[in-house]
């Protein structure tokens, strides 16, 4: 201060009798007295978590403003900050914005943008990123899907997406016919899964998946070995299969973790389960 005048240093501004960044100060964020509580303040917006995502041994958050932060393990680049190195506290995820969902598999992310585009990184072994290679990538990856996404699930080494119009695609690991396409061949670019019939929801297990359908019925495919399938049997499916006498579902989730104890539930909509 010089003669009872304060001038602050480029980039801060005068807060009362303080001089302060407000383009990351939680207690003057944008402007001065902009208390950002339960968030981040970043480039003077207070930012919020909208979605949290549990992979393998990562974690990501979608973030109101439409990016993606990642945290925990980092060995395959899941993620996404253009590096393997494992991150103790959130790093932002390169060039991502416009996120609308986010998911996580087991070495692998995916994001599905409010354009219905679908990008994905990290472990690529068996395809799952969807770029058609089995490169590893440490930044997100765009996948060629025929048609505009409305959401995207990771499964443990596979991934599927629902398009605006109901069908289904899906990509990576197919040993036990996970993807639907009819075939156990791994895929490392989207392949048709033919449900019969328009879906509303997809779900995926480790090795198997699922779509809730319009009419309310469920289809299932992939590894059967606890019945997972829901048809009566412990067959495996290689393409979607109809599980038996089951009608009204309003919502679906897979589990199990790689062939043990696969697992399918659902949400009737009347509220049983």
């Amino acid at each position: 201060c010089v003669s009872g005048s304060c001038v602050c240093l480029a980039g801060q501004t005068m807060c009362g009798v303080n001089c302060v960044n407000t383009s990351n100060d939680p207690n003057n964020c944008g402007a001065c007295g902009t208390v950002c509580r339960l968030g981040v303040c970043s480039a003077g917006s207070c930012l919020r978590v909208a979605q949290i995502a549990i992979g393998g041994s990562h974690s990501c958050a979608r973030m109101t403003d439409g990016t993606v932060r990642c945290w925990g393990s980092n060995s395959s680049g899941q993620l996404g900050d253009g590096t393997t190195i494992q991150r103790l506290t959130p790093i932002s995820v390169s060039g991502l914005t416009g996120v609308a969902e986010i998911t996580l598999g087991d070495s692998h992310t995916c994001a599905r943008t409010t354009a219905g585009q679908v990008r994905c990184w990290g472990y690529n072994s068996t395809g799952q990123v969807g770029d058609g290679s089995t490169i590893q990538r440490n930044t997100p990856a765009s996948v060629s899907l025929s048609g505009s996404a409305v959401q995207v699930v990771a499964g443990g080494r596979h991934t599927c997406a629902r398009t605006s119009v109901g069908a289904v695609y899906c990509w990576g690991l197919n040993t036990s016919g996970q993807l639907g396409d009819g075939t156990t061949t791994q895929r490392s670019a989207p392949a048709t899964s033919p449900v019969l019939g328009a879906v509303a929801q997809i779900a995926l297990g480790y090795t198997h998946s699922c779509a809730r359908l319009l009419d309310g019925t469920a289809n299932c495919w992939g590894s059967n070995s606890n019945g997972a399938i829901g048809d009566g049997t412990t067959t495996e499916r290689r393409v979607p299969t109809a599980v038996w006498m089951l009608g009204g579902v309003g919502d679906m989730e897979a589990g199990g973790f790689l062939n043990y104890a696969p697992f399918t539930c659902a949400r009737m909509a009347v509220g049983t389960v």
